[in-house]
């Protein structure tokens, strides 16, 4: 027998459920421009990963599971690149735990990619500008291969009132590699 009491509390509840905000599956951060990558890597990068494992570090005072990629460099457009590279990005699964990070890059194994890299302070590889530098190598309904963002890109927001030039994902996405390289080479030399 449900009372009115019970009622409006179960309705209340209810209510306030529909009210809360659902949890976000995105990250947000400010664009990054072309030249704004270039000025933050090492180098940039034609690449495939080939081999990829996760572990579990302490980074800063969190455990986190970390992925390191090794890459064999197809070609450099800009900087020095050895020919293999450890990437370390931040994410991935150690036994049943998994950890996905909205807004980092996403290498997938043997899908070739355009990687703007840079070292942290302990010597580490990893992708400038998270999801921002990696851009993925795939084939479009053509056969013509194209640049096409990270999969793990979080919203952008617009990028801040500078000389730097327009985001990078939307000056790139969509070109061929050769038309890339050209884009990357132009803003290099500026």
């Amino acid at each position: 027998m449900v009372t009115r009491r019970g009622a409006l509390i179960t309705l209340g509840m209810t209510g306030a459920a529909l009210l809360l905000p659902e949890g976000a599956l995105a990250s947000v951060s400010r664009a990054l421009s072309t030249r704004e990558l270039l000025g933050a890597s090492r180098a940039v990068v034609r690449a495939e990963p080939v081999e990829a494992f996760s572990q579990w570090e302490t980074i800063g005072d969190r455990r986190r599971i970390v992925t390191f990629t090794r890459i064999l460099v197809n070609e450099g457009v800009v900087g020095d690149a050895e020919p293999e590279i450890l990437v370390r990005t931040l994410g991935g699964r150690v036994g049943k735990i998994g950890q996905v990070v909205h807004g980092e890059a996403a290498l997938r194994l043997h899908e070739p990619g355009l990687l703007f890299l840079q070292d942290s302070s302990e010597g580490i590889t990893h992708v400038t500008g998270m999801a921002q530098g990696h851009y993925r190598m795939l084939s479009d309904e053509r056969g013509a291969v194209r640049l096409r963002p990270s999969p793990r890109l979080g919203t952008l927001l617009p990028p801040a009132k500078s000389p730097a030039g327009k985001a990078a994902v939307r000056e790139l996405e969509g070109l061929t590699f050769p038309e890339a390289r050209s884009v990357i080479l132009k803003a290099y030399r500026k």
